[in-house]
C-alpha cells in the first residue's frame, strides 16, 4: 500500500480461506505502511482468523489493537456528516452488499437551492436534484398565470389559456389556446364554421369554411350516385332472377315431353310420303298414346 496519510483509512484485505493463505499481506513492510496512514480513524475489513493463522505480525495487530480493546466485530458504525448528533447506524457485514447511501440518514436534505427553495430529497451527497417545487408563473406577453415545476425553464412554457381568435380571410372567430394566437398561427388554423356557398351542381357546400369547396366531391351528388348504383344493381339482380326462372320452366317442360317424339320426327321428316312410311311401320314400335294417320301417313298423339 502506497500513498500519503488521510484522516480516515479503510483497508480491505480481500483474503478469506481455511488455509491461512494471505499472499503478499504476509510482508511486514506492507503491514507497516498500511497501519501508519490513518490520522483519526482506521478500519480493516477482512477475516481475522485467516489473517492471524499464518502471520505472527497480523496476529499481534489483531490481538493487541483490536481484540483487547473490544474493537473487533462484525459491524461498522455509520453517521451522517450533516446530522452528526443522530444515533449511529450499525451496518452488519451480511448487509454490506445491499447497502445504500440513502439508508444512512432518513432526514430531509433541506439545503437551500439556487432558486431559494429547500431540497426536498433525503439527505444525500453530491449535487441536488432539480427543484420540484410548484410555483406560480406569469407569461410576459399575455400576462396570463399558471403553475409550473420550479426547475422547468420558462422558455419551454406555453400559455394554454383559451381565448377568442379572429381568423384571417373569413373573419370568423374561433376558440383557441393563447399560445396559438401569440405565436401567429392563425393562418394555419382551419375555420370549422359551416360553408354558405352553393356548388356548381346546385347543392350547398357541406365542408367547413376553412376548406376549399372543390377539395372534396359534393356529398349530395355522391349520395345520389350511390343510390342510383344500388338501384341498378337491384334491377340487374331482378332480371337475372327472372331469366333463371324462365330457364327452370323450360327445363321442366322439356322433362315432361315423351322421349320418343323427337326420334320419330327425325325418322319421318315432312318430306317423306305415307307410302314409304307404311313400308316400315310394321317394324317400328310406337307408344300406346300414338297412332298412324293412314290418310296422309303422319304420326298422331292420341
Amino acid at each position: 500500500m502506497q500513498g500519503s496519510e488521510n484522516r480516515i483509512i479503510i483497508v480491505s484485505t480481500v483474503r478469506s480461506n481455511a488455509n491461512g493463505d494471505i499472499g503478499y499481506l504476509r510482508e511486514t513492510n506492507r503491514l507497516c505502511v498500511t497501519v501508519s496512514r490513518a490520522r483519526s480513524g482506521f478500519y480493516i475489513c477482512g477475516n481475522a482468523k485467516t489473517l492471524s493463522q499464518e502471520s505472527q505480525d497480523w496476529r499481534k495487530l489483531i490481538d493487541e489493537c483490536f481484540r483487547k480493546q473490544n474493537l473487533l466485530g462484525e459491524t461498522i458504525f455509520l453517521t451522517c456528516p450533516r446530522h452528526p448528533d443522530d444515533p449511529l447506524i450499525q451496518l452488519h457485514h451480511n448487509d454490506a452488499h445491499t447497502f445504500s447511501t440513502t439508508a444512512v440518514c432518513q432526514r430531509p436534505c433541506n439545503s437551500a437551492l439556487s432558486c431559494h427553495h429547500n431540497c426536498k430529497a433525503l439527505c444525500h451527497n453530491g449535487a441536488h436534484s432539480p427543484c420540484q417545487e410548484i410555483v406560480r408563473f406569469t407569461f410576459k406577453r399575455c400576462q396570463h398565470s399558471t403553475t409550473k415545476i420550479c426547475s422547468v425553464p420558462d422558455v419551454s412554457m406555453r400559455c394554454d389559456e383559451m381565448v377568442w381568435l379572429t381568423l384571417e380571410g373569413c373573419g370568423h372567430s374561433i376558440n383557441c389556446k393563447c399560445w396559438e394566437e401569440t405565436e401567429n398561427v392563425s393562418s394555419v388554423l382551419v375555420c370549422n364554421y359551416p360553408c354558405s356557398k352553393t356548388l356548381a351542381c346546385g347543392h350547398p357546400c357541406t365542408l367547413p369554411c376553412g376548406m376549399e369547396c372543390i377539395s372534396k366531391e359534393c356529398q349530395k351528388c355522391d349520395d345520389i350516385k350511390r343510390i342510383l348504383q344500388m338501384k341498378e344493381k337491384e334491377l340487374q339482380r331482378q332480371k337475372l332472377e327472372e331469366k333463371m326462372k324462365n330457364i327452370d320452366i323450360e327445363i321442366q317442360n322439356l322433362g315432361k315431353e315423351n322421349a320418343d317424339g323427337p326420334f320419330f320426327k327425325e325418322l319421318l321428316p315432312e318430306s317423306e310420303t305415307a307410302a314409304e312410311y307404311c313400308m316400315v311401320s310394321k317394324n317400328v314400335f310406337f307408344p300406346s298414346n300414338f297412332k298412324i294417320n293412314e290418310s296422309h301417313g303422319s304420326l298422331m298423339r292420341v
